[in-house]
């Protein structure tokens, strides 16, 4: 019977333990790392015996610890979409009707696997061990998991179901499970949604600095003309131009020429400098794409209202 140790209470609140801290701790104890302690870690003493017996090619009984650890090792859509719906805080119950899962294996992958419950306000702690530096550098191709923590963490739950529903309804039978899914032409994906996850892809710094300028450009000629055939134009060709963007950061692929559209006299919405200020800036705040182009992405709430809509 192999006896087990708890972390030593002076570890517990160590920022540099990643979540599956548990996982690996019982790893560390099988390979003799670890003196004997007590144990009063239940789940750990469990999760000790479960690796043991799996090492030892036997059959283990917890048909919910061996579930949560093949959707752990197998590291895919599931586990990604499992890990984003526990940083935001759904029940375990719900999780598990989303996922396929029973709601024991739920718990049991938080606690192994996952052990974020009680760290979803340590921004700092889930930013160094789930998001990554995406979120200021803009989300890689294959950061699909890190793009599903931030979205979660950051906005509101129907946000969060608009973007992970679209992925499994537009993702083709074979196709990686990468942030292209929504962005492929042929996919039936929004184009204000395409924005927005273009948004989060194409970095404000560097070369798509420039592009960015462009497209905040266009959005504000948008707003300061009353023609509004002109001002469909402008914003249709902004949002086009982010999606393209977005489209060749994933790719690794230059960043596409802007090419603006041909000028025309603009009729001010209002002669009054104030009031056409305040238009700006209602604008900003109302249209959620043009939000996503205007904030920084850590101000994930005011990217998300209203997207669904």
């Amino acid at each position: 019977m192999v006896t087990v140790v708890s972390m030593d209470d002076s570890r517990l609140p160590d920022p540099s333990r990643p979540p599956c801290w548990r996982w690996l701790l019982a790893g560390e104890i099988l390979e003799g790392l670890h003196a004997d302690m007590d144990d009063s870690d239940g789940d750990l003493q469990a999760l000790v015996a479960f690796r043991a017996a799996m090492a030892a090619g036997q059959e283990n009984n917890n048909q919910a610890l061996a579930a949560a650890h093949k959707v752990f090792v197998e590291d895919g859509p599931q586990r990604w979409e499992l890990e984003a719906r526990l940083l935001a805080g759904q029940a375990n119950a719900m999780i598990a009707e989303r996922c396929g899962l029973t709601a024991e294996a739920v718990t049991w992958y938080e606690s192994i696997f996952f052990n974020i419950r009680g760290k979803l306000k340590a921004v700092g702690y889930i930013r160094q061990h789930v998001i990554g530096a995406g979120i200021d550098c803009g989300f890689r191709n294959d950061e699909l998991r890190a793009f599903w923590a931030w979205l979660t963490f950051s906005a509101q739950p129907l946000v969060i179901e608009r973007l992970i529903d679209t992925f499994h309804r537009v993702r083709q039978s074979g196709e990686p499970p990468t942030l292209s899914v929504y962005l492929r032409a042929d996919a039936n994906v929004a184009p204000r949604l395409q924005a927005f996850v273009a948004s989060a892809v194409v970095p404000h710094f560097g070369p798509a600095g420039k592009a960015w300028t462009e497209i905040k450009l266009l959005q504000l000629e948008a707003e300061a003309t009353a023609d509004p055939d002109r001002r469909a134009l402008l914003r249709e060709r902004a949002r086009d131009y982010l999606i393209r963007c977005g489209q060749a950061c994933l790719a690794a692929k230059p960043l596409p020429k802007f090419r603006r559209p041909a000028a025309q006299p603009v009729k001010r919405a209002s002669s009054d400098g104030k009031q056409q200020g305040m238009g700006i800036r209602r604008a900003l705040t109302d249209d959620p794409v043009l939000r996503a182009m205007a904030d920084d992405l850590g101000q994930a709430r005011v990217l998300m209202d209203g997207i669904e809509s």
